[in-house]
């Protein structure tokens, strides 16, 4: 007995979207690894690998938050979001002066990406 169209359609379904989120996982551990590599040829500190971690869970940030993740001050804070930001892993989106706020674009592009 064949299966009913509905259940070959939802199974379809399904296996696309498993296909996909294997794809982007790859996708973001590649991106990972090439991030710590980019940072660790320039200079490393802990407070960057700890923001470049934290970015995989979360990609928008801002001084503060980075502050409380790394456990630092924000001055220390704001050193390591410029080094993110120098190294293209961050930008810039408010334009202001204060209570600024960055996005790790390209972990964006990989989650918003339209499924092949």
């Amino acid at each position: 007995m064949l299966p009913s169209p509905w259940i070959t359609f939802f199974l379809d379904a399904v296996a696309t979207q498993s296909i996909d989120a294997y794809r982007r996982c790859g996708q973001l551990i590649a991106l990972r690894r090439r991030y710590r590599d980019d940072i660790a040829s320039v200079r490393r500190t802990n407070v960057d690998t700890a923001l470049i971690e934290y970015l995989f869970a979360s990609p928008s940030i801002t001084i503060g938050r980075a502050a409380e993740v790394a456990g630092v001050t924000q001055q220390a804070a704001g050193t390591a979001i410029r080094h993110l930001e120098d190294a293209g892993v961050l930008t810039e989106v408010t334009g202001r002066e204060r209570s600024r706020v960055y996005l790790a674009r390209e972990i964006l592009d990989i989650i918003n990406a339209d499924t092949p």
